[in-house]
């Protein structure tokens, strides 16, 4: 067997090569894809692998070709569009630390999540049209008795009874409230002659709690009211299906309403008028009556005892101060707006509370450009922070979680392939602040659980014209 010169002397090279004390990177977190349902991060930071599942926020199913990029753009090191299971893998060992992570499909909001450092990331996109909201209802018929429980109506006002039906978990952001019919609705009832005390409700389907609450209804100027509750009335284990009159489902007046609570707020941010007030009876999981539906502002209030039919039961309150814009008697809710959730309360917890930890809402809001600054609300309890842009029409064009608590950021410009046609005419950014129980790190978090942790969150805006 014969061996050149050349050949001779390119293996020795190599060999040489071989032991100069360097070896080719390696991936440190080959983590293998996992989709995690509703969204979410997790498997460790970011050291040579990404995997990134996109999910129709509706339908969680895959989307298929969406456009997936690391970095500011416009000529990403990574980018991809996503298989038949919605998902696109990086993998490099040069890819390691948080990313800049943006994420679109064509009649979706754009997504982008910046500061991330975990190895498996789920995204739920949200279409820009929204979807269509098809609620599958029931009807539910009655009567309500028990109105000579109630004090005597002084002239000038009546007693009634206001049906209503229990919310799965108001915290839930995609359940909706069925409107009902008439005026005044089927589902109040007003003890006076010739009325029979009968009630028709519009309810959703599935197990609920059908229940009616009760008091002194005074009429006022310009549709105020006021109303003085004293008792109520619950039938639990209702269960509707799809378009069907469930009739004599009868309601009891028989739980008074008598535990004096009072509600006082204290250190609202500036700006925030107006206060409204939300108190939920919870009787289990999945089951709360809004038991201040008609008493919505803070101040004095009265609230069942937590016995009898409502034992083992416990309320959250849910605090929102607000600013409101008028046009002479036209009004509407606006920015800066800050909420708290208090869950979990006995009676003694009410009787009174006194709410002083509103938290502020993001301030000095800019854009320069593609650079959106602001600044943090003091003191800074935000745990995470996050927004989005809005078109005048107010369809949501973008949006963003900062998982690295920075208080400036450019906003990605994608390549052409991506097909995005960028932003353009008068816009709305709304930057959030959100404060949670416990500690969370955003790099290890289902989504879906947000909803059941979050204990503050607030809100300002800015209009702009990129």
């Amino acid at each position: 067997m014969r061996f050149s010169i050349i050949s001779t002397l390119a293996l020795l090279l190599a060999c040489l090569g071989c032991g100069d004390g360097q070896s080719a990177p390696e991936i440190g977190n080959d983590a293998e894809p996992r989709l995690i349902a509703g969204g979410g991060t997790g498997d460790g930071a970011i050291d040579g692998r990404l995997n990134v599942y996109v999910l129709d926020e509706h339908s969680e199913r895959p989307i298929r070709g969406a456009f997936v990029m690391l970095g500011s753009g416009p000529d990403p090191s990574f980018s991809a569009t996503t298989d038949n299971d919605g998902l696109v893998t990086f993998r490099d060992p040069v890819l390691a630390g948080s990313q800049i992570v943006t994420v679109y499909e064509e009649g979706y909001t754009l997504s982008t999540l910046f500061g991330l450092d975990a190895a498996n990331l789920t995204v739920m996109l949200e279409k820009i049209e929204g979807q269509p909201v098809e609620l599958d209802t029931a009807t539910v018929q009655g009567e309500v008795s028990g109105f000579e429980n109630l004090p005597v109506a002084p002239a000038g006002s009546a007693r009634l009874a206001l049906v209503s039906y229990s919310i799965p978990d108001i915290f839930e952001e995609d359940f909706e409230f069925v409107e009902q019919e008439g005026d005044p609705p089927e589902n109040m009832v007003i003890d006076a002659p010739g009325m029979d005390g009968s009630y028709s409700l519009e309810t959703w389907v599935g197990e609920q709690s059908i229940w009616a609450l009760a008091g002194i209804f005074t009429p006022g100027q310009n549709g105020e009211f006021d109303f003085e509750p004293s008792h109520m009335g619950l039938v639990r284990g209702i269960q509707p299906s799809e378009d069907q009159v469930l009739e004599d489902v009868d309601i009891s007046l028989d739980i008074p309403v008598d535990q004096d609570c009072e509600i006082a707020t204290t250190g609202v941010p500036e700006r925030m008028e107006l206060i409204q007030n939300l108190v939920l009876l919870e009787l289990g999981q999945d089951e709360q009556l809004l038991v201040s539906a008609l008493s919505p502002e803070p101040g004095p209030m009265k609230l069942p005892a937590l016995e009898g039919a409502l034992a083992g039961g416990c309320f959250h309150l849910v605090l929102r101060a607000y600013h409101e814009v008028c046009e002479g008697e036209d009004c509407e809710e606006a920015a800066p707006y800050s909420m708290l959730i208090r869950r979990g309360l006995g009676l003694a917890d009410l009787s009174p509370a006194t709410v002083d930890d509103f938290l502020a809402p993001p301030a000095q809001m800019s854009v320069d450009g593609r650079t959106l600054t602001f600044s943090y609300g003091l003191p800074q309890e935000a745990e995470i922070t996050g927004g989005e842009i809005e078109d005048a029409d107010g369809k949501k064009l973008w949006s963003f979680m900062l998982f690295d608590n920075a208080s400036s950021f450019q906003l990605p410009v994608l390549p052409a392939e991506a097909g995005h046609a960028g932003l353009a005419g008068e816009l709305l950014w709304r930057q959030q602040a959100i404060a949670v129980q416990g500690e969370v790190d955003p790099n290890d978090f289902e989504f879906e659980r947000f909803n059941e942790l979050v204990t503050h969150m607030a809100a300002d805006e800015l209009a702009f014209t990129p």
